[in-house]
């Protein structure tokens, strides 16, 4: 008998029972887990504003990143852990994708209200302000100042337009840990501007 075991994949059990046969590298268990996981992640970059062309991207960039990084995953006993995982790849393709298409996301932070809605530019339908470079100087300062996983939180609630909860499930927070390092970005840059 053959120490080589067939993969079986399980009918729709959560992603994470697929690792076996991914870890193996075996071609069944990699189709199974493209096929359940494509869906899930096209969502998830649609539900952000991402056209179909680039939520299709940002999907397959995902499952590439997934497969050449997965001996990496260690599974936290958390829930879903293999699907936040590969949501996390996704959110930071995302971010990417918007800092390539809008290298100053500026004006979408004042929307929200984390600066003086007056320092504005041509972008956000005002006229350019000296101030901008000003509150372009925050925000790299603050970015500076938080850890990664606090100022992605603040970038998932401003420009990705998550809820609390969301931003946690994709980060591996709870969503007042969410609440809380947004406020505390906000509020520093809101202090750094005299807003």
């Amino acid at each position: 008998m053959s120490s080589l075991q067939l993969y079986q994949p399980p009918s729709a059990g959560p992603l994470v029972e697929l690792l076996p046969g991914l870890y193996a590298r075996q071609r069944e268990a990699w189709d199974h887990f493209n096929r359940r996981a494509t869906p899930r992640l096209y969502a998830f970059c649609r539900k952000r504003g991402l056209h179909p062309e680039d939520a299709e991207d940002v999907v397959q960039e995902t499952l590439l990143r997934a497969f050449l990084f997965l001996p990496r995953f260690k599974p936290d006993g958390g829930a879903k852990p293999l699907l936040r995982w590969l949501l996390g790849i996704a959110y930071r393709l995302i971010v990417d994708l918007w800092r390539r298409q809008r290298p100053e996301p500026l004006s979408e932070a004042l929307a929200e209200g984390v600066a003086d809605p007056h320092i504005c530019d041509a972008e956000c339908g005002g006229s350019p302000q000296p101030n901008r470079s000003r509150a372009q100087d925050a925000m790299a300062q603050v970015r500076a100042e938080f850890q990664e996983r606090t100022w992605n939180a603040f970038e998932l609630v401003v420009f990705g337009s998550s809820t609390a909860a969301q931003a946690g499930a994709i980060l591996g927070m709870t969503a007042k840990a969410v609440r809380k390092a947004n406020a505390r970005v906000r509020a520093r840059l809101r202090e750094l501007l005299g807003a």
